[in-house]
């Protein structure tokens, strides 16, 4: 089962679908070019590419590009889970960074605590 990242990650700039739809019929004729250079989490690509238009994505955020190609793409779900099963069983993965492979203590990986910082007058923030 395929799904498209929408389900899988929240983007605070993602644009509906349907609305996206209206503009580009509205603006465009199939075959021409979309270009979106604040692109995001590619929804406006995706939804271009669906009603035949060719598309240009720009971000310079390579988390934005990540989950563009999930949005884009799709993800695999069933694949996903192998994936989470072996991260979340092993306690050392191998991990590809550039063009070497190192392994990894899943312990390094993730944690369980969010810092939490607090101003002068006591309010807490989380802190990513």
């Amino acid at each position: 089962m395929v799904v498209d990242s929408p389900k899988l990650v929240r983007y605070w700039g993602r644009k509906p679908p349907f609305m996206v739809s209206k503009y580009i019929e509205e603006f465009t004729k199939e075959g021409e070019v979309v270009l979106d250079p604040f692109a995001g989490s590619g929804n406006i690509v995706k939804v271009a590419l669906e009603l035949g238009r060719r598309a240009i994505y720009v971000d310079l955020n390579s988390f934005a590009k990540l989950i563009a190609e999930g949005t884009i793409l799709g993800c695999d779900v069933e694949e996903l889970k192998k994936v989470i099963d072996v991260i979340v069983q092993d306690e050392e993965i191998e991990v590809v960074t550039g063009e070497k492979k190192i392994k990894v203590s899943r312990k390094e990986l993730f944690f369980n605590k969010v810092p939490l910082w607090r101003n002068s007058r006591g309010k807490v923030y989380n802190f990513y």
